[in-house]
């Protein structure tokens, strides 16, 4: 159920890492466009602090979903048993994030999310084969307990 759990979560916050990384994107571009009229003289210190203060604060959102994102796959792995990252995955920057086109974010978001499912998918096969065994297992043992009942009560007839 955790590795399932996981997996929800995962997928939410691919979906949100992408719009984080836009609005980081668009406050960071606002960001160089406000320090231009700042000093212009065309805005007020407070407006331009504000500005520099939302765009901290949507970069710190995407690196929080980034962090929370890797943490997932690298629990995932754990729990799983199979390497779901590689080194050039982990080393994803917020300006390499916001370079890439949403086309290129969105390849990579499916086939993450087709690797996790795959992951997902083996991981339950694994427990529904466990499961399976278990159950054989305890109609064998069933079985023998029928079959020392049975000579148990002929045993006692003689």
């Amino acid at each position: 159920m955790q590795i399932v759990t996981l997996y929800v979560r995962i997928t939410n916050n691919l979906s949100a890492l992408r719009s984080a990384g836009v609005n980081a994107a668009i406050y960071q571009g606002a960001g160089e466009l406000n320090e231009v009229e700042f000093h212009q003289g065309n805005m007020e210190i407070e407006d331009y602090a504000y500005t520099g203060l939302r765009g901290q604060s949507a970069v710190n959102n995407y690196q929080g979903l980034l962090t929370q994102i890797t943490t997932d796959i690298v629990t995932l792995e754990i729990l799983s048993h199979t390497p779901i990252l590689t080194n050039t995955t982990t080393e994803i920057t917020l300006e390499s994030g916001i370079e890439k086109s949403k086309k290129e974010i969105a390849r990579e978001n499916k086939a993450m999310e087709k690797h996790i499912k795959k992951v997902v998918e083996e991981q339950r096969a694994k427990e529904e084969e466990i499961i399976k065994a278990e159950r054989e297992r305890e109609k064998a043992e069933q079985k023998q307990t029928e079959k020392d009942t049975k000579e148990s009560a002929k045993s006692k007839k003689k």
